[in-house]
Order: structure tokens, then C-alpha cells, then sequence
């Protein structure tokens, strides 16, 4: 592996172009470890673009004497680029089932598929079930055992492990048997 912090200095001395491609290609890996650890798997490539993109803009601003200075304020922007990615995502308003209409659903699926009154009710209280709880416990739980999600996508969706996601939703089926 070439010595980052050689091609930093080189760059800055000549502003080649090129020679900023291939830094970035050199710490792209690093990048990419740091950010696995911290987001959702799937918005890893847009965050570490980002990271790459501030890097790349302001190089030239750097003024660092050392290879670990030089990560050091790699950090500091992968540590800024996620923390702002977390804001806005935050921001974002949840989306939660909608629990009206499925229950409108389960009406309509019953009337045409002639269920039986147990199963209707069954449905019907599992959906009130819901209901009760917070949009987080009831989405959790939702996804768990109406969609039948794995442990790893619904973390995924979370921004959360696997584990993470299993004791979220052991604690909200706590909150059901503790009567809500």
C-alpha cells in the first residue's frame, strides 16, 4: 500500500488531479470499515462519497506535518459526514403500518375468503393489540410477525443490529404481557 500522507504532500505541492484519485482510492477502504460499523449497510456508499467529497475539497486546506495527522482529519470529517447523516435522518418522520387500513383489509380478505369468526377475531385483536402500543414497539412487532422479517433486515431498516432489533422487540412483547 503507498504511503498516503507521501501522496498527500505531493499532492498539494502539484495539485495533480489524478494523484487526488488516487488518494482517495487509498482511503476509500478505511472510509468504508469506519462508516460499516455506525449506518445502515445500504446508505454506506452514499455517506462515504460524501466523506470522499469534503476530503477531496478541502485537501488543499489541509496543513498537517504527519501520516497520523492526516487521518486524524479524515476522522474528523467521517466523524462530521455521520453525525450528520444520523440528523437528517432523525428528521425524517417514521413510517409506521397503517393500522386502520389493515384492519379494514382483514374485514374485506374475510368477507371474501369466508374465514371463520375465531380467525377474524384473532386478527382483529392482534391489530388493537397494536394499536396500543407506541409506533415503534407496533412497528417492530409489525414487521417481525405480520411481514416476517429477519432480525437483520429489520435492524437494517432501524439502523441497528440484528441483536439490537431481538431486544427491541423482546421488550415490546414485554410491554404486551405486562398488559401494555
Amino acid at each position: 500500500m503507498p504511503d498516503v500522507f507521501l501522496m498527500v504532500d505531493e499532492y498539494r505541492k502539484s495539485g495533480d488531479r489524478a494523484l487526488l484519485g488516487e488518494i482517495l482510492k487509498t482511503i476509500s477502504e478505511d472510509v468504508t470499515l469506519y462508516l460499516l460499523g455506525r449506518i445502515p449497510k445500504n446508505d454506506v456508499p452514499d455517506v462515504r462519497q460524501d466523506i470522499l467529497l469534503e476530503i477531496a475539497q478541502g485537501l488543499s486546506r489541509f496543513r498537517g506535518t504527519t501520516r497520523e495527522q492526516f487521518f486524524s482529519w479524515c476522522y474528523v470529517i467521517a466523524r462530521a459526514a455521520t453525525a450528520n447523516y444520523h440528523r437528517k435522518r432523525d428528521r425524517q418522520p417514521q413510517t409506521h403500518p397503517d393500522l386502520e387500513a389493515l384492519l379494514a383489509i382483514v374485514e374485506q380478505s374475510a368477507v371474501r375468503s369466508r374465514s371463520s369468526e375465531e380467525d377474524i377475531r384473532d386478527a382483529r385483536e392482534a391489530i388493537e393489540l397494536l394499536q396500543s402500543l407506541d409506533p415503534e414497539c407496533a412497528d417492530l412487532l409489525f414487521k417481525r410477525y405480520v411481514l416476517e422479517l429477519g432480525l437483520d433486515e429489520i435492524g437494517e431498516q432501524h439502523g441497528i443490529t440484528a441483536n439490537a432489533a431481538r431486544m427491541r422487540i423482546s421488550r415490546c412483547e414485554g410491554t404486551l404481557s405486562d398488559g401494555g
